[in-house]
């Protein structure tokens, strides 16, 4: 767990490889997620294996706080290798895929798929967005340089 003053409060539950903002500083009054200001105490409360979480937050001067998340498997997003394409002459289109693997106990849901890169084209899938990824299956993403 990780809180700022104005920040927000983060949770990691890998470890500190990924955080996740669990209260909102920006709109809490229209998303219905409250922002807890000034955190400056933390303690969990673990039930049974696979149960539910729970965070008690003492704050500076706003109470105590006590935060329950469910105990989800969260999707994990891998991409062994960037895409591969055939040689081509300067001006020719070639197609390629880039492979996205989903490596955890979790549903990964893909609403869209952008490229930084103007040169490199995305197809959209034949079923279109989102696309539904399986634990530990992949998702051949196509497109062309």
């Amino acid at each position: 767990m990780a809180g700022g003053a104005d920040s927000g409060v983060f949770i990691s539950t890998n470890g500190g490889t990924r955080w996740q903002l669990v209260t909102d500083p920006f709109a809490p009054g229209t998303s219905g997620v409250p922002h807890i200001p000034r955190p400056y105490y933390a303690h969990f409360d673990h039930d049974p294996a696979g149960g539910d979480i729970n965070l008690f937050l003492g704050t500076r001067g706003r109470g105590v706080w006590r935060l329950t998340f469910k105990k989800v498997p969260m999707p994990e997003i891998q991409v062994p290798a960037p895409p591969t394409f055939k040689r081509a002459c300067l001006g020719d289109t070639q197609p390629g895929t880039l492979k996205v693997c989903n490596t955890s106990a979790g549903d990964l849901i893909i609403t869209s798929i952008t490229s930084s890169n103007p040169e490199f084209t995305i197809d959209t899938p034949s079923g279109g967005f989102p696309v539904t990824v399986k634990p530990r299956f992949l998702l051949p993403v196509h497109g062309a340089v």
